[in-house]
């Protein structure tokens, strides 16, 4: 599992990267990737979601599954800071993460998260 930034440092005022700063960024990060191999890509949030996975489509539509990249299987997940703003997702994102933690398990990675005592 591989978890980074889609660029190398912060753009002012913490907002989102511009193409142009995540095509200069992007060597570095392909790079990374091919050095490290992962099995399982995990993009937080819209602008890595949509640059990695080649979308143009919202985070509502790109999460709640696993996508096939080749070998690569990509999860897309809320960003911690938007579930800051929007605490009523982050139902959906446990949903995310149980979905990513049960796809590490099948690979070897970690376990399954058992089911909380509070659902049916």
């Amino acid at each position: 599992m591989y978890i980074t930034n889609l660029v190398k440092c912060r753009p002012p005022q913490n907002r989102t990267p511009r193409p142009d700063e995540i095509a200069a960024c992007r060597p570095y990060l392909t790079e990374q990737m091919e050095g490290i191999a992962p099995d399982i890509l995990v993009c937080l949030g819209r602008s890595a979601s949509q640059t990695l996975l080649g979308e143009e489509r919202g985070m509502r539509e790109m999460r709640g599954c696993v996508h096939k990249r080749g070998k690569l299987d990509v999860v897309a997940i809320y960003h911690p800071s938007f579930l800051l703003r929007s605490p009523d997702k982050k139902s959906e994102a446990w949903h995310d993460l149980v979905t990513l933690a049960e796809l590490a398990a099948g690979k070897g990675i970690g376990r399954p998260v058992p089911k909380p005592w509070w659902l049916p």
